[in-house]
């Protein structure tokens, strides 16, 4: 009988820091290849430059940020949250004339009854993007958690 290909490890994580006396949580999946995959993409793209007379001097240009790295990695690896976004109405005179809260981000469950991200990246990073960066280092840390090896730059 051929081994098994394991379903990937699924973790719940309370907030700890950003709510100690709350709920909020997030959960987070492992990486398979696919994600891998994509994370990899951040760093693919270099451009190379031959300067004519330097005789084969090469001069390497890559574009990636800590902080599009740390988004990626979130966005491919969290799977459920109940985060929620307040908003608030203000009246002219900057008084609050109403609030509400609604879903940081969006889930949705696939047709193997698992739950996935189902924002485009374009989505979560306008949600990530209303977070405090407190927040943001938060859960970017659980990713680590269920996927050490990002951590190591093993992948």
């Amino acid at each position: 009988m051929p081994k098994p290909i394991s379903t990937p490890l699924e973790k719940q994580f309370r907030l700890d820091k950003f709510d100690p006396d709350g709920d909020s949580f997030v959960t987070i999946r492992q990486a398979r290849q696919w994600q891998h995959e994509k994370r990899e993409d951040l760093f693919a793209e270099t451009s190379r430059v031959w300067r004519e007379g330097d005789l084969g001097e090469v001069e390497m240009k890559q574009r990636v940020s800590f902080s599009e790295v740390m988004r990626t990695e979130v966005y491919l690896t969290m799977v459920d949250s109940n985060l929620v976004i307040q908003e608030v109405v203000r009246d002219g005179n900057g008084n609050i004339a109403a609030e509400s809260t609604k879903p940081a981000f969006q889930f949705s469950k696939g047709s193997d009854g698992r739950q996935f991200m189902s924002m485009t990246t374009a989505e979560f990073a306008y949600a990530w993007g209303m977070l405090e960066p407190e927040l943001c280092r938060e859960i970017h840390q659980k990713v680590f958690e269920v996927n050490p090896m990002w951590k190591r730059g093993e992948a």
